[in-house]
């Protein structure tokens, strides 16, 4: 896989950019292996996003139903290689594995986190220093509406 990603979100399934998604995964899933593993977290988000959108079984115009169905059946391929990936985020590689995260990946990396429960090889310990450890103020900011809900991250100073 190369190192250099798409950018391919999945947002929900009612999102009007869901089709635009669609169709700009194309060349990834043409170019999935599961020979060829992935360089970075990125590029493991990615492929779950893409399995995400394909599950909203949105079509692209521009294909025919036979075409989508060869695409949908190549990214259910990407489930072991997102396994095995996620598998090997431990306690000695999770914080590392995390600020590798793309800003713009972040609310998919705690989704694929929670499916493919990540959480249960990383210690309680090992968390708490995730969460004291120093973030770019934009990361910090995703970080606390995705658990938060709330979009103003308190001033620590204040």
């Amino acid at each position: 896989m190369s190192s250099l990603y798409e950018e391919i979100r999945f947002y929900s399934s009612d999102d009007k950019d869901t089709v635009w998604q669609v169709e700009k995964s194309e060349p990834l899933i043409l170019g999935f292996s599961t020979r060829k593993k992935p360089e970075s977290i990125n590029e493991v988000i990615e492929l779950y996003n893409v399995q995400k959108l394909f599950e909203t079984r949105v079509i692209s115009s521009k294909w025919t139903s036979e075409k989508y169905e060869r695409l949908r059946s190549i990214t259910k391929q990407f489930d072991r290689t997102i396994g095995e990936y996620s598998s090997h985020i431990r306690d000695e590689n999770f914080i590392e594995c995390v600020q590798e995260v793309a800003v713009n990946y972040l609310d998919n990396f705690w989704d694929m986190f929670e499916h493919y429960k990540v959480y249960e090889h990383i210690s309680q310990e090992i968390f708490a220093d995730y969460l004291k450890a120093p973030l770019s103020k934009n990361k910090k900011s995703l970080i606390y509406e995705y658990v938060t809900g709330k979009k103003e991250v308190p001033d620590a100073d204040a």
